[in-house]
């Protein structure tokens, strides 16, 4: 595989690594807010953040069962599997099923970021490490950028504009991903 392709396929998972950490962590308390949960309540979801903090206990885990595209396509599923959930969960009351899908949307996406990491690390050859650090930063960023705009846009609008933080959030994949390419 050329360093070129290599790139693009690092600013993809760097991106699908930080999307549900952006969704967790910047989407969610606005979405609560708008629904008239309490600020305490949305303080608490710096407590889901502990799955990353906490994930070098699990990493070995990860390093010594199966691989790591395996443990990327599974944590996909399943947190794709876990978005659909919040469909189904009344937002303007975080009870129970609340925590425990933000638990364990948290402890998958914090699983993922140990497989990607892993992963690139093993596809990117010792002088390609550079780029593929500056690629990783680059598709982050863009995703951090576009997920404080499109949080303070929802914010600012009442709201009404929730469907535009997954257009704009594939808008920037689809940005970092012709970046990489050239």
């Amino acid at each position: 595989m050329t360093t070129r392709a290599k790139l693009f396929w690092v600013g993809v998972l760097y991106f699908a690594e930080g999307f549900p950490f952006g969704l967790l962590i910047d989407t969610f308390p606005v979405y609560f807010r708008f629904h008239g949960v309490s600020l305490a309540q949305i303080g608490l979801l710096n407590v889901v953040g502990l799955a990353w903090m906490l994930k070098w206990i699990w990493a070995p885990a990860v390093d010594l069962w199966g691989q790591y595209r395996t443990w990327i396509v599974w944590c996909q599923a399943a947190l794709a599997l876990g978005l659909l959930g919040v469909l189904f969960l009344d937002p303007s009351h975080i009870g129970v099923s609340w925590w425990t899908l933000l638990l364990v949307l948290a402890l998958l996406s914090a699983t993922q970021d140990i497989a990607i990491d892993a992963y690139t690390i093993t596809l990117l050859d010792k002088h390609e490490l550079g780029s593929g650090n500056g690629e990783c930063n680059r598709a982050g960023s863009g995703h951090k950028i576009d997920q404080s705009a499109v949080s303070g846009e929802y914010q600012d609008s009442g709201g009404k504009c929730a469907g535009i933080t997954f257009v704009e959030e594939f808008q920037s994949a689809a940005r970092v991903c012709l970046a990489a390419r050239g």
